[in-house]
């Protein structure tokens, strides 16, 4: 039963996001930062999570990864880039720009396709599964060196409070309390180490691309990232520890 696993990470998401939306507006954070320390506080790295899930927890691992994915990136996607939006003050056509750029995204597409091959009684021709399978295990190794490659350590000192806000929330204020929703729903233990992973799992690289693309601070977007990639190796392996 995934369902209480996908309840836990979306409402651990949902509450970061009206924490931060609360001290953006108590410290009167620009629109252009705060969307660089929105993103590092909600998003995930999909391609790391693969590439624990299933080392982690073994095939189960694998299956609960793709919940975790559908639970919680489309929502993310949705108000990064509603936020991004923000930074423009013209509210011409806000609307439609915000849908083709969610219609436009990868991973939008490939979760929509998902779920209606899964909720129809005929899913995916073997052929075609079989060629997706080996598309994907190239891309997993690629995406990986994409985020090393993408590592900047150059503007780590600039807006400590901002960085260190988002990194708190998204490496530990999220995880703590996806495990608390989980023993709240009193879901088992590999499904509980699934969703903390998730929940604990650095910012997804594409956060940067989007900065820039959209105008907001793309160089504290990229000291969020290089960051949490480098204390992940620390924060995920404690709390995976002290709750499961």
């Amino acid at each position: 039963d995934f369902l209480p696993m996908g309840v836990s990470l979306a409402l651990a998401t949902i509450c970061t996001i009206l924490m931060l939306s609360v001290i953006r507006q108590f410290f009167k954070i620009k629109q252009n930062s705060y969307t660089s320390v929105l993103q590092g506080g909600i998003r995930q790295n999909s391609y790391i999570g693969l590439a624990a899930a299933g080392p982690l927890y073994g095939a189960g691992g694998e299956a609960l990864a793709a919940v975790g994915i559908l639970a919680v990136i489309p929502l993310v996607n949705v108000i990064s880039v509603i936020s991004l939006l923000q930074i423009k003050k013209s509210k011409e056509l806000k609307v439609l720009t915000a849908a083709k750029q969610l219609i436009k995204s990868p991973i939008i597409i490939a979760c929509t396709l998902g779920i209606i091959f899964n909720a129809s009684d005929f899913g995916v021709p073997f052929y075609i599964a079989e060629t997706l399978d080996l598309l994907g295990k190239g891309a997993l190794p690629l995406g990986l060196l994409a985020v090393g490659a993408g590592l900047s350590f150059g503007v780590l000192a600039r807006s400590p409070f901002l960085l260190l806000t988002s990194n708190f929330f998204k490496l530990v204020f999220m995880p703590v309390l996806t495990a608390w929703f989980c023993v709240w729903f009193q879901i088992d233990t590999i499904t509980t180490g699934v969703a903390i992973l998730f929940a604990a799992l650095p910012t997804s690289a594409s956060s940067y691309v989007m900065a820039r693309q959209f105008g907001g601070d793309h160089e504290l977007m990229a000291a969020i990232l290089t960051s949490q990639v480098l204390m992940a190796f620390i924060t995920i392996p404690a709390i995976l520890f002290i709750f499961i």
